[in-house]
């Protein structure tokens, strides 16, 4: 890989300031000896630079801005650190670089090119949350909240937390990929119309998806569990209609024994008198009886199955409040993702 030129302020270039800056001002042997210290640990920072040595670099760039505070060695020491396994830290030090007034154009579309290879290297939270809630990312707390968070690729675990409720989200980024995650809470009239903290978003009023609330505990009650018990009680008075007509049935067929105990055995064919007419009412009967007992009973046990797998499934997967399950989608610098997760306290 061939590296990018360090910034054009050289070690000349910090000898000069510096013979000017003591020319300006009464000598000082504790500053004159800082300074010094300073071109020293920038030359330095040079020379591992050269020989790829990044972390090494970005310890002595770091030591001689916190000195001279130039804008070259702030560029140095961030591209140390994206070549030495810290974009993080690198995006930090580009966008401070480019909002530096004096800083050249040529040199900010330059220090944009770098910027997006880092930004390229890490994934990104959009955190939307209550704008008095304490967020903490990774069990860090991040105040004040950032419009974009940016970490490493990997498992990232972020929380709200707002009064006596948390709310929490897992996530797993590829480099590149760009999260939206939305902690709301709800939050009354009152805290809606108070000004927010300095730094702060405003509190979020809408979501598609909200995480829910830690402290919701489960429940067996929701819709599964009542739904399964009205169906299983269904069921029970559908067996109970059932039984209730295959006893007249059972009646009828009495009777239309009875009936034809008295008559020979072709008596009523094609014979219309009284007898054979009740017989053959009572036959009717006891058929129609049978058929509205077994519909009965066949719905009853249909109800009596769903509602059993209702009951079972709301004793296994117990109800949430606010619970959601799936994939949110994350747009990203090289493209989409969907990994997400919801997980309760």
């Amino acid at each position: 890989m061939r590296l990018p030129p360090l910034s054009s302020l050289t070690a000349a270039a910090v000898v000069a300031f510096l013979a000017s800056a003591s020319a300006s001002m009464p000598a000082s042997a504790q500053g004159l000896s800082a300074r010094d210290e300073a071109n020293a640990r920038f030359q330095t920072g040079l020379k591992y630079y050269d020989a790829r040595d990044f972390e090494s670099a970005r310890l002595a760039f770091a030591q001689a801005h916190a000195v001279l505070q130039k804008p070259g060695i702030l560029l140095n020491l961030a591209l140390s650190e994206l070549y030495g396994g810290r974009p993080v830290e690198a995006i930090a030090h580009f966008e401070q670089y480019m909002r530096d007034p004096s800083t050249e154009p040529d040199k900010r579309d330059r220090a944009q090119k770098h910027l997006d290879e880092a930004l390229a290297k890490t994934a990104h939270l959009e955190v939307r949350t209550a704008a008095r809630a304490r967020t903490v990312i990774d069990g860090i707390a991040v105040e004040p909240l950032p419009p974009v968070f940016h970490v490493m690729p990997g498992r990232h675990v972020v929380e709200a937390r707002h009064g006596a409720k948390t709310k929490r989200v897992e996530v797993d980024l590829r480099a590149g990929e760009k999260a939206p995650i939305d902690l709301a809470f709800e939050v009354d009239e009152k805290a809606l119309s108070e000004p927010a903290p300095e730094g702060k978003a405003p509190p979020a009023t809408t979501s598609k998806q909200t995480a829910p609330d830690v402290d919701g505990a489960s429940s067996f009650w929701g819709w599964r569990s009542i739904g399964g018990l009205a169906l299983v009680g269904a069921s029970a008075a559908l067996v109970g209609v059932g039984i209730a007509f295959r006893a007249d049935a059972a009646e009828e067929r009495g009777r239309a024994d009875d009936l034809g105990r008295g008559l020979p055995p072709d008596a009523c064919s094609g014979v219309t008198t009284s007898s054979c007419v009740e017989l053959a009412r009572a036959r009717e009967d006891e058929a129609a009886a049978a058929a509205r007992s077994d519909a009965a009973l066949w719905a009853g046990g249909g109800a009596l199955v769903v509602g059993a797998l209702g009951v079972v499934s709301a004793l296994v997967w117990p109800h949430r409040s606010g619970r959601t399950f799936g994939a949110l989608p994350k747009p990203g610098v090289l493209g989409w993702g969907a990994t997400l997760s919801t997980s309760f306290e």
